[in-house]
Order: structure tokens, then sequence, then C-alpha cells
């Protein structure tokens, strides 16, 4: 599901997840930074890098209707990646775009049982981010929380890393 659009709000309101700072609409989105301390092993880095670069994908695709979509699949694989394509490709019928981006902070990592897997906890933040239609007027609800948890699933596939799946949580 995709975070800016997984707290709607009633009909005609586009809920963002978490945003972040919301730039001009003529320069492109900041790239958004962990705020946790570096993890020790070189694999939960990545895949929490993972994550990071994941939304950086997102919230490009999300606000620029004319991007390529299938550029999703340099960062996400299966549900995730059909789920945010479904939900851009509404944004653009819709023509309603992003600007901003989504904070992405508080990150841990935890390796699964199958070893090339990994647990990556984030709090996403969205304050900094928008829905916007054709004249610039926000389409998001007001009553969205700023900042919700994300639980990730993040696979290692010959070098890459790719988020393969997610799970909203409660408020951070």
């Amino acid at each position: 599901m995709l975070v800016l659009a997984a707290c709607t709000g009633g009909p005609g309101e586009t809920q963002l997840p978490p945003a972040t700072a919301t730039p001009s609409l003529l320069s492109p989105s900041p790239t958004p930074t962990p705020t946790s301390p570096s993890p020790a092993d070189p694999s939960e880095a990545a895949a929490q890098a993972a994550v990071v670069r994941f939304w950086k994908v997102l919230d490009r695709l999300s606000a620029d209707p004319k991007s390529d979509l299938t550029e999703i699949f340099t960062v996400a694989r299966g549900e995730v990646a059909d789920q945010y394509i479904q939900n851009i490709t509404e944004y653009r019928a819709d023509r309603v775009r992003q600007v901003g981006s989504v904070a992405v902070e508080n990150l841990s990592a935890d390796r699964l049982s199958k070893g090339s897997r990994y647990r990556v906890n984030a709090c996403l933040d969205v304050s900094g981010a928008n829905i916007v239609d054709e004249d610039g007027k926000s389409t998001v609800s007001d009553k969205r929380s700023p900042r919700i948890r994300y639980g990730y699933e993040v696979l290692r596939d010959s070098g890459k890393w790719y988020v393969v799946d997610e799970q909203a949580g409660k408020t951070c």
C-alpha cells in the first residue's frame, strides 16, 4: 500500500504517509536520511539503506507524472511493487501529484531466519509531503497522522536489496 494514500479520509481526500519537508514545486525533493545510529553489521546497514532508497524512488515517482513506473522494480518486488504502481497510477489518473518527500527515521534492522532477508522497522514522517491537484491545492485530509511506524521485509538478491513486504503500525 502506498503510505501516502494509506491513511485516507473521506471521499475526495488523499492521505499521504507521514511526509517530509515540502520543497518548491520547481526544486527536486530532498533525499530522506536515516536518523538512527549506523548498525555494526554491514548487511543491517544495507537493509536499512534499501528502505531509504525505496522511499526516495517512491517520492520521485509520485512527484513526476511522466516518470517511468517500472523504476519501482529497482527497489521493490511482488505485491509491494504492484500496489505502489497501482497507487501512483491512480494519482496520475486523478491528476494529482506529490510535493515534498517522506522522511525515513529511527531505523532498526534484524536478520530473519531466512538468511538473505531482514526485518527493517522505520518511522515515516509525512509532515513534509503533500498530494496536490493541478491548482496546487492539497487533497490530503487534515486528520492524517504525521508519523507512522512501518515494518518492511527486505531481501538481498544478487547483491541488490529489495523491499518485498510492508506493514503499517501505530504512530511513532
